[in-house]
């Protein structure tokens, strides 16, 4: 709603084409064309690893963690390392660049 309604009674929002953030990704990697992304990796990484270390802080309030960026890896508490990763099922796995 846009106030004054007044003002904005006969404003008539813009139609957008439908955007799926998944499919683009996928687009993007099977047609390796990296313009297809909504959000490109060099920002979405970072953004993601800094989402995903606040997560891991509230497990462990009053307690400073102190987090290597290169290696990624606490070093200084072995129990919030285990929340950086995961343990797959047999037969998949992470594929590395």
């Amino acid at each position: 709603v846009l106030l004054p309604i007044e003002k904005y009674a006969d404003f008539r929002f813009p139609k957008f084409d439908p955007l799926n953030h998944y499919h683009a990704f996928a687009d993007a990697v099977i047609d390796g064309n990296r313009e297809r992304l909504m959000s490109p990796i060099e920002l979405a990484a970072p953004m993601c690893e800094f989402i995903v270390l606040g997560n891991i802080a509230t497990r462990f309030t009053w307690q400073t963690l102190e987090y290597d960026t290169e290696n990624m890896r606490f070093t200084n508490n072995r129990k919030a390392g285990k929340y950086l990763g995961r343990k797959y099922r047999r037969g998949w796995k992470v594929l590395r660049a």
